[in-house]
């Protein structure tokens, strides 16, 4: 008679199943932690798209661009570590230029730009004729 073969895994088996998932387990884990570092990217990237928005809007409100502060930080919002730095370039078109916003936070940097209109100042001279009537 022979022998009775048992129905169970083989040491080497198990060994080479423990490797394969320890390996999709680290391969997960490595995918999980870019997948934060992305996300914590983005986020930060809104954060700044959004407060050099919120400035530029801000500093139309306020007054003349032209003369307006150029940079600053964003204290007031909750973000003293956030810094903003505006520049003002001409462009082709006659009283149109080009705003940009950057809006750094450590290492992070996003720029913002808008075309913006300024009115064209005028300016009246008192007619010098005499008027008979």
């Amino acid at each position: 008679m022979g022998r009775a073969r048992g129905r169970g895994f083989t040491l080497i088996e198990v060994l080479v199943t423990s490797a394969l998932v320890g390996v999709a387990i680290a391969g997960s884990l490595t995918a999980l932690g870019r997948l934060s570092r992305a996300d914590a990217y983005a986020r930060n990237a809104e954060l700044l798209q959004r407060l050099g928005a919120q400035k530029l809007v801000t500093l139309q409100v306020e007054g003349d661009l032209r003369t307006a502060d150029t940079s600053g930080d964003f204290s007031a919002e909750g973000y003293p570590e956030a810094q903003w730095r505006l520049e003002l370039q001409t462009t082709t078109d006659e009283n149109v230029e080009e705003a940009t916003i950057t809006v750094t936070k450590g290492e992070s940097e996003q720029a913002l730009s808008e075309l913006i209109f300024f009115r064209p100042t005028t300016t009246t001279t008192a007619a010098t004729g005499t008027g008979g009537q």
